[in-house]
């Protein structure tokens, strides 16, 4: 739901998350909801205030570096994906380093290292429809 305006966003992402917590507010979300699509993109300059704000950046960058790994988001590639692995090979991408430290800054504010991002994130998906899980 959070990127509920990257249809219309993706060519201007400066627009991200400001679009998508219009959106969400016309919806009837709470504000606490909208706060946290408008902050979960840096490009939008929200800055992140409560633990819902970081939740949802944690989530939302944790998913983009396992797909930066190459893992497949089907039935077969999640089942046997170890998150201990997915962690090394995120680790390993010299590309990452940077956003590393601010994903891993954002976990920690909702009390949680990487390997649990990593873990809480594999978990989710497992439990996904297999329709929903593959990309």
């Amino acid at each position: 739901m959070h990127d509920i305006d990257i249809g219309s966003t993706a060519g201007d992402l400066a627009r991200h998350g400001v679009v998508g917590a219009q959106i969400v507010r016309e919806l009837g979300f709470s504000a606490a909801v909208v706060h946290a699509v408008n902050a979960h993109d840096n490009r939008a300059g929200v800055p992140r205030t409560s633990r819902l704000d970081h939740a949802l950046y944690c989530a939302d960058q944790v998913y983009w570096l396992i797909t930066a790994t190459g893992l497949k988001f089907t039935p077969e590639g999640i089942e046997t994906a170890l998150p201990e692995k997915i962690w090394e090979q995120i680790q390993a991408m010299s590309s990452k380093a940077t956003i590393l430290g601010a994903v891993r800054s954002e976990c920690a504010e909702i009390g949680l290292n990487m390997p649990q991002a990593i873990a809480a994130a594999h978990a989710a998906l497992r439990k996904l429809a297999p329709d929903a899980v593959a990309r």
